[in-house]
This record gives C-alpha cells, structure tokens and sequence, in this order.
C-alpha cells in the first residue's frame, strides 16, 4: 500500500474490505503489469512489448482500436503494437495500456449508465492531456490515464452496494450536493478513497495513484512535486465535470482561466478541440 495512501485514510485495508465485501474483484492482468515493467525498462525494444502482449491478443486489438481512435489523432494508421511504440512513445502505450485494461476490471451494473460514465471519463481524459500538453507537457500522459480513470471507484461501488450507492448517484444529478459529500456522510469514505486503494491493489504507477485518490482536493503543484499529496493541476480541473448526457465544460474552463491566469478563450478553445476527440474514445471505452 502507497505511504501517502495510508497518510489519507485511517484505515485503508478496512475502508478497501467494507466497500468490497460482496465482489470478486477481478486481479490486473499479468500480461499487461508484465508489458508496463517492460515499458519502463529502456533495454527492452518495441519487438519486446509487443512479444508480450502476444501472450493475449485481445489487448493487444483493444490497445489498437484505442490507438487509433480520433483521440489519439496519429498521422498514419497503428497496425502493430511494435509500431504504436515507435510512433507513440513509451509512455503513451502505457497510459493506452491502462484505458484498454481497467474499464473491462469493474464490475458491470443495471443501476449504473456505463455509456454516459465511460463518455465523461473521455472528455475529463482528452481535456486533461490537452491541458497539460500546453502548460505541463511533462506530465501530459500521466493527465491523460489519471482523468480517464479518476472515478474508477464509482462503478465498482454501483455494483456492490446498489441498494445504499445507486440513490447516492441519484440525488447528486437531481441536487446540488456533491457525490463526495454524500459518499463521505452516508458511506463514511469516497470514491477517491475506494479509487486509491483499486490503484495499491493493482499496482498501478504512484504518480497515476496519487492523482486518483486526490483529484477533489485543492491543488498546490503543476505535477513536478512528488511529495506533495494533492493532484497535479489538469487533473483538479477536469475534476469539476459532471457525469451527464452532455457534459458541461463551463467548470473546467473558470479553474483553469482562474488557476493559470491565462486569456479565457485560450483555455475554452483547448477544451472544447478536447471534447470533439473524447467522442471516438468513449465509444471505443464503453463497447470494452
């Protein structure tokens, strides 16, 4: 378990076994961890993550729908995994890697719209990156998967406690108190919370951790501090969209305008070539 994780929760093990007493969750692919360490292993070539991920071919097909959908926006068609790490970058193939994986972990639900979550999910995604790529290109990538998969939680606990979550969701789209609010008084924890503990629990890289388990806290850095516990800025943004048939940018266009103190139609132009790219992506995350 993350040291920062445990510094955010009394009891993270206890808080991670009640919201998931009643749910087999499923366990992180060994193919797709083995891929990531590869990834970050400079010695290993693209011919070595794609022999990898040969080991199971479905992620291999999903890694390339998504690297060809509009929201990646590659010059040329990606035929191969080989050549999605040529043309992408490392990093990029590992955050495609996650957004291919962890959609198909959670646990489907009839009180839950999973279109209309996976198709936020894209637009907070695309946004972040898009974001990030102009004021921090250092954590462009990190903004990407940690948006995409910020409420990750959320259909997990659908699922497992339809009887005490699914009026939850509800009363926050028909009101105007926040799910985390909620959450934290009838739960007793949040989303964010349930989120970081799916990250520990899968190993998923600390930085994209982080993000997750604080993306409705105040920031206080651009992404570079490792010590600091809140989430990089582009992810706080994206934060304030709302799940809803058609997703109002409005929010993310006022922190970002007030945060970075930039020229308003800057901030909404980005978001909005942002979310015309999310629409291929969330078609792409909720057929997974």
């Amino acid at each position: 378990m993350f040291d920062w994780l445990k510094k955010k929760m009394t009891d993270p093990n206890a808080t991670m076994a009640e919201a998931l007493a009643k749910t087999e969750l499923q366990s992180f692919p060994a193919v797709v961890r083995e891929a990531m360490v590869a990834l970050r292993n400079p010695k290993l070539n693209a011919n070595g993550v794609a022999a990898i991920l040969a080991k199971d071919p479905g992620f291999s097909v999903r890694l390339l729908r998504l690297a060809n959908s509009a929201a990646y926006t590659a010059r040329h068609p990606v035929r191969t995994v080989t050549h999605a790490v040529a043309l992408l970058g490392r990093r990029e193939v590992e955050s495609l890697l996650l957004a291919a994986t962890v959609p198909n972990l959670l646990p489907k639900s009839e009180h839950f719209n999973r279109q209309e979550f996976w198709r936020t999910a894209a637009f907070r995604a695309t946004t972040a990156r898009a974001l990030a790529q102009r004021y921090y290109p250092n954590i462009a990538e990190e903004s990407f998967t940690s948006a995409l998969l910020q409420d990750m939680a959320i259909p997990l606990l659908a699922a497992t406690q339809p009887e005490t979550y699914a009026p939850l969701l509800v009363q926050a789209q028909q009101t105007e108190v926040p799910l985390l609010e909620l959450e934290r008084e009838r739960l007793g924890y949040d989303h964010t919370q349930i989120g970081g503990c799916l990250c520990a629990l899968w190993s998923l890289p600390d930085g994209i951790a982080r993000s997750i388990s604080s993306h409705h806290d105040e920031p206080h850095h651009d992404g570079t501090d490792a010590g600091d516990l809140s989430a990089p800025l582009p992810i706080y943004f994206v934060a304030s969209l709302d799940h809803g048939v058609s997703p109002d940018p409005t929010p993310i266009i006022d922190r970002a305008e007030h945060t970075l103190e930039v020229g308003r139609d800057e901030v909404r132009q980005l978001v909005e070539e942002a979310f015309h790219l999310a629409e291929s992506l969330s078609s792409t995350l909720s057929s997974g």
